[in-house]
């Protein structure tokens, strides 16, 4: 078996060929894996991909493992922040190759990043090999929403509360629709940036989601929400085989009495069950042991409450300490700046 690595630079047509092959075959492989993300974060700043591609003896693709480190903009926040996310973790055929591409991931980040770490998609693919890399668990919850039952179902299950909100938003005129015009994508964009900040999370750079459809294609689905014609909220949604991944979102702050927040996940959910999709994966939820008010949101929406346990590899363990309470400068940084 050989490896091909490739860091942040793009890859060979035949090589990006024979991985979406192995990917678009192999039944646990995720969206965050493709060679779309990979070209995805290559043409976002502060982002450098990281893919290791395994072949066997017959050059066929046999492995892959990708990641991307980033950092925050900034003299005094690259320093502290360089960090790399895999979500998913390797894809291999059997364990043997799925820990030889983790070993080789961690050796080539352990020059560059302060901590890597692994947020499991769906099910996870050897977890065995993670500990045997120097991974340590990490709780993380996950909520998961199954669309197979239908709209009637699915409306049973949503917090009563819930299911007024979203009537209110639809007599306030609030109607969500899809958009692929890269004006109205680029018009939504800012509310979603406009979150984090008001939150005090470093929030995701704006060439990525204004980009996201280049690189993405109809993986990428772009819902807007919108008030007597002007853009009210954005939700961000990656689809691949049968799930629906909640990505980014955002709305305007001053028609929350509009109920955007409300009436816009459960419309992406009615579309991704009329069109075949199975399961709403809302995203992270959370430690298990602290309270997080975006679960509440989240569990309201009749979704199942899961272990999504993830995995991190500290490298440089004072940059961490040191990282950490940079964050929570910026926080507060940004939020006395509101």
């Amino acid at each position: 078996m050989r490896t091909q690595i490739i860091y942040n630079a793009l890859p060979d047509p035949a090589v990006t060929a024979a991985w979406e092959n192995y990917l678009s075959s192999h039944l646990r492989g995720n969206i965050f894996q493709s060679s779309g993300f990979y070209r995805l974060w290559y043409h976002t700043p502060y982002h450098a991909p990281l893919a290791i591609i395994a072949f066997d003896d017959s050059e066929t693709v046999c492995g892959i493992m990708q990641g991307v480190i980033i950092r925050e903009p900034g003299v005094f926040m690259r320093h502290l922040t360089p960090r790399a996310i895999a979500w998913g973790g390797p894809l291999a055929n059997d364990e043997a190759i799925a820990l030889e591409l983790l070993a080789r991931y961690e050796q080539i980040l352990g020059r560059r990043v302060i901590y890597s770490q692994l947020r499991p998609v769906g099910e996870q693919h050897f977890p065995e090999v993670f500990s045997d890399c120097g991974f340590k668990s990490v709780p993380h919850l996950n909520i998961i929403n199954d669309l197979r039952g239908g709209e009637e179902i699915m409306l049973s299950l949503i917090h009563k509360e819930r299911r007024r909100n979203i009537g209110r938003a639809r007599s306030k005129g609030v109607t969500v629709r899809l958009t692929d015009n890269e004006k109205e994508i680029n018009g939504a964009v800012p509310l979603i940036l406009d979150l984090y900040r008001r939150i005090g999370l470093p929030a995701p750079p704006e060439q990525m989601l204004t980009c996201g459809k280049q690189f993405l294609g109809e993986a990428l689905k772009v819902f807007i929400a919108e008030v007597g014609g002007k853009i009210a909220g954005a939700r961000m949604v990656l689809c691949y085989r049968d799930m629906v991944y909640d990505w980014y979102a955002g709305s305007d702050p001053e028609l929350q009495n509009k109920y955007v927040n409300d009436i816009l996940p459960w419309e992406v959910m009615v579309w991704a069950s009329r069109n075949g999709f199975h399961i709403f994966d809302f995203g992270g939820a959370g430690r298990p042991d602290e309270k997080y008010g975006v679960r509440d949101f989240k569990m309201r929406y009749g979704g199942r409450l899961i272990d999504r346990t993830r995995f991190i590899s500290i490298h440089k363990p004072l940059l961490m300490f040191a990282g950490e309470q940079g964050l929570k400068g910026y926080r507060l940084l940004k939020k006395g700046h509101r």
